[in-house]
């Protein structure tokens, strides 16, 4: 499966863990951005400390995460808003009372 995101040109992380900056080629202009709790917030709708899960779920090529068959991004950000971890998701998925 293709990515769904250009891939980074070049990226630098913080030696605390705190935001990252990124920058990705765009067709003929290369983007800026800095990622942080906030830009994760708004641009997919999860928690930042919760985008390891996502990405688990819906996968990402450039990662080598192979994703969930049949989850892409909105069910993904969907499931880990309403579980708040790939833990609770799995959980939920086990019982059978569990609605998705």
């Amino acid at each position: 499966m293709p990515s769904r995101e250009p891939s980074p040109v070049a990226s630098s992380e913080s030696p605390d863990g705190g935001p990252r900056v990124v920058a990705v080629q765009r067709h003929d202009r290369v983007v800026v951005d800095r990622v942080d709790e906030s830009y994760i917030d708004t641009r997919f709708g999860i928690p930042g400390r919760t985008y390891r899960d996502y990405a688990v779920l819906r996968g990402d090529a450039s990662d080598g995460l192979p994703g969930v068959r049949g989850i892409g991004e909105k069910l993904a950000s969907s499931l880990i808003a309403r579980y708040g971890s790939l833990e609770a998701v799995t959980a939920a998925a086990a019982n059978s009372s569990a609605q998705f």
